[in-house]
């Protein structure tokens, strides 16, 4: 019960493999007994006794202000003033909470709103918080609030619901309160609003860091006399000027004047304690008065720095820094800024843990912990892991995840990342890129339907047999198989011309209109448009008989005895039926010639006879208008002259008997004028 985590530090001394054949270290020039594998970690147990030589556990317990594994952390509660307020008008100081004993323990009761308080002598960076409880009893719910100043006071922790009795019998239990983040303040306050208020606590301790300053490398300005700047981290925060207990610069003062400490590796810086000589107001805290700390990760450039200015006054025994912005770093400098100033250092602990991933004395200890408590960080000891980690024992997460798995207990296989290389044991994203066929950070989703290969950045063709899509690797279609009109593994290719249909196999009829290729998909024609003496969509049917021309849609004309004309120019192979004339035998035979000139045509005396009937207009226009026919000597209207006119007359009979074969010469002209109307040639 008094050394809860002492279970853990069996792995922790394992996982240390220091030399346990080494004589137990020997004490230093204080007499502070130390440990380590070279001795350089110093012993903080009750009475300066001995601690284990390879964890720094003590036997006995710690010495007052040093809690945690090998009494390594400084606790800020011991010291601080704690009072319990049950109303306004009541505190009452709570020396039980922070006398070092566990088993000690006290219910602490109210029917008001009580509140539990720790006052600070300077402002701490806090982030956890060891509340020490008898589990007998209830335990009320509450809210701790943390505040530095004047300024409003912020929430760290709130616990909803109360603890119930989880024994009858006395029984201490511990439970450990994380802010949400580190917070710097000079007052904590434990608080409930509610009534008949329980908090059956034993001990209350504040871990502010551990210091990693001791036996470090350090150097300062100038040196006076024996007071050298490693005094400043040998361990012995009770020095005086002047005693070699304490680094001091020139007596006869500089400019500037600093001090610095080499702590040989990066930490996580959390607090700075400095231990200033002489009783209160002497001269050395009065030069101290306002001085600078600054941090760095380089002795050559200092560049996070805070200035401490206590308005003039002369500081207290132990002045505390904290707020440095930044996380990690390695050198720490003190300077006091002015003329004819003297720096004079008992001692400096710089509060401190590994940085992220490291943990251990030597913070050579790997722990990628997904949670731990604050002693975690000493003994490596993980409350589970956190991704691309597992444990070679006892959670200690030390083992990356084997090959192909990730994240959180390295359960989770890696996708399908190019090369078959590991993927990120974190986040599980690939480092080389994905296969060909998978995309996203983890490659672990195919390509969407319709693309393929690397990072899916390329379009499957699309015209794949059953409108499916491609092989995600290479883009080929299934099984080869693509829609009609295509070609190809990919079908990518549309048919070459002349062809079409599944595979492309398929001839055209090679008849389109224009000699354009067809569809290559139904092998028809654009617009089912064919060439002359083919018909059907596909244009690869012949003319039927008795049609001809482009997509046959062209009756024949009066062939001879019905012959059938020729499928492309619809002419007829022989002579026409009686009445057609021209290659086609489609140009009627007139009697006469209606036109709004003269005109000619050629015409035999026999052929007049029976045909009256066609120039019915003519013949009624004749009767109407007058008429007038005139003998010619050519074909041409001109040799038409008025000499030649054989007659005039307006009555029909008169045309009838005109236009009989005894009354016409073969071989002749004649010229028949409807007067204002037209005329006609005849021969």
């Amino acid at each position: 019960m008094l050394c809860w985590w002492c279970p853990f530090f069996l792995i922790f001394f394992d996982a240390l493999l220091w030399d346990l054949t080494e004589a137990v270290c020997d004490p230093n020039s204080n007499g502070y007994k130390l440990f380590g594998p070279e001795c350089e970690y110093l012993c903080h147990c009750i009475n300066n006794s001995q601690c284990d030589d390879s964890t720094g556990e003590c036997i006995m317990g710690c010495n007052p202000g040093w809690i945690g594994p090998g009494c390594q952390y400084v606790d800020i509660a011991y010291g601080a003033y704690v009072v319990m307020k049950t109303d306004p008008s009541m505190l009452t100081p709570m020396n039980l909470l922070q006398d070092g004993d566990k088993l000690k323990c006290n219910i602490y009761s109210s029917l008001g709103s009580p509140s539990i308080s720790f006052t600070f002598s300077g402002p701490v960076e806090i982030s956890i918080i060891q509340i020490y409880y008898d589990a007998s009893k209830l335990f009320s719910p509450y809210k701790l609030y943390i505040k530095k100043g004047s300024e409003p006071a912020k929430l760290c922790y709130e616990k909803i619901n109360a603890t119930s009795k989880s024994t009858s019998e006395f029984f201490v239990k511990v439970e450990s309160i994380q802010c949400s983040q580190p917070m710097i303040g000079d007052y904590i306050e434990m608080f409930n609003n509610g009534s008949h208020v329980e908090f059956p606590l034993c001990e209350i301790d504040i871990p502010i860091g551990r210091n990693v300053a001791f036996g470090r490398a350090v150097f300062q300005s100038s040196n006076e006399a024996l007071d050298y700047a490693f005094n400043a981290v040998d361990g012995n925060v009770e020095g005086e000027a002047n005693q070699q207990s304490c680094s001091q610069t020139s007596a006869e003062g500089t400019s500037n004047p600093w001090w610095y400490v080499d702590l040989q590796t990066t930490w996580r810086l959390k607090n700075v304690l400095v231990y200033s000589p002489g009783a209160d107001g002497s001269s050395y805290r009065t030069m101290m008065a306002r001085f600078q700390v600054s941090a760095s990760r380089s002795s050559s450039q200092y560049y996070m720095t805070l200035l401490y200015d206590n308005g003039g006054k002369p500081v207290q025994y132990i002045t505390y820094i904290s707020g440095l912005p930044g996380t990690d770093f390695q050198y720490i400098k003190i300077i006091i800024p002015g003329d004819n100033q003297i720096l004079s250092l008992c001692e400096v602990q710089v509060l401190s843990d590994c940085p992220e991933k490291s943990c251990g004395l030597q913070c050579n200890i790997p722990c990628n912990c997904k949670s731990y408590n604050f002693f975690g960080l000493l003994s490596g000891i993980c409350n589970g892991c956190e991704a691309g980690w597992t444990g070679s024992h006892a959670n200690m997460c030390d083992i990356p995840c084997s090959s192909g798995y990730y994240g959180e207990n390295c359960a989770t296989s890696c996708g399908h990342c190019a090369g078959s290389i590991d993927c990120d044991i974190y986040t599980g994203n690939c480092l080389d890129g994905c296969e060909t066929g998978w995309e996203g950070p983890n490659c672990n989703r195919s390509c969407p339907w319709g693309f393929y290969g690397s990072d899916c950045s390329f379009n499957c063709s699309g015209h794949c047999l059953g409108n499916v899509t491609c092989e995600l690797a290479s883009g080929v279609c299934p099984r080869g198989a693509c829609e009609p009109g295509y070609f190809t593994a990919t079908c990518s290719q549309s048919c070459l011309w002349g062809s079409y249909g599944t595979d492309c196999v398929s001839k055209c009829s090679g008849h389109c209109r224009g000699n354009v290729t067809c569809n290559i998909v139904t092998g028809e024609c654009p617009g089912g448009l064919c060439m002359a003496g083919f018909q059907t969509a596909a244009c690869s049917k012949l003319c039927s008989l008795g049609y001809y021309g482009e997509n046959c849609i062209t009756p024949c004309g009066h062939c001879y005895e019905h012959d059938a004309c020729d499928r492309y120019t619809g002419d007829c192979p022989g002579s026409c039926d009686s009445g057609y004339k021209g290659q086609k035998c489609d140009i009627e035979k007139p009697f006469f010639l209606i036109c709004n000139t003269n005109c000619l045509s050629k015409r035999n005396p026999h052929d007049v006879i029976g045909y009256s009937i066609i120039s019915r207009d003519l013949f009624a226009a004749a009767v109407y208008y007058g008429w007038e026919l005139f003998s010619c000597a050519t074909s041409d209207p001109e040799s038409c002259t008025q000499d030649r006119k054989l007659c005039c007359n307006h009555g029909p009979e008169e045309i009838q008997r005109m236009f009989t074969y005894s009354n016409l010469s073969e071989g002749m002209y004649y010229l028949l004028n409807v007067r204002g109307k037209c005329s006609a040639v005849l021969n």
